[in-house]
């Protein structure tokens, strides 16, 4: 209500809209591509990394396959030295 005391009609409508040029359309079209090329060049620098990763964790198994390996055999000859076995170990 006013001071007056009078009711005032107040637009409650919806804002004017913006109808898209061409201008418009072409922008936000070549903003678009911008964004996907990064996308992708994003993504390829992931996946050199996880390949990365993955070659090294490949190769840690494979260490440790032998560590393992030697251990046993180290140990086993430990075991025949230790027991007094000497021609066999």
């Amino acid at each position: 209500m006013a001071l007056g005391g009078k009711v005032e009609l107040v637009d409650g409508g919806l804002p004017p809209s913006h109808a898209p040029t061409d201008v418009d359309i072409f922008k936000a079209s070549g903003d678009l591509r911008k964004k996907v090329s990064q996308l992708s060049k994003n993504q390829q620098a992931i996946e050199a990394k996880l390949n990365h990763i993955a070659a090294r964790l490949a190769v840690i198994d494979a260490n440790l396959i032998i560590g393992v390996r030697y251990l046993e055999k180290a140990m086993n000859s430990i075991g025949w030295w230790g027991a007094g076995y000497y021609d066999t170990a």
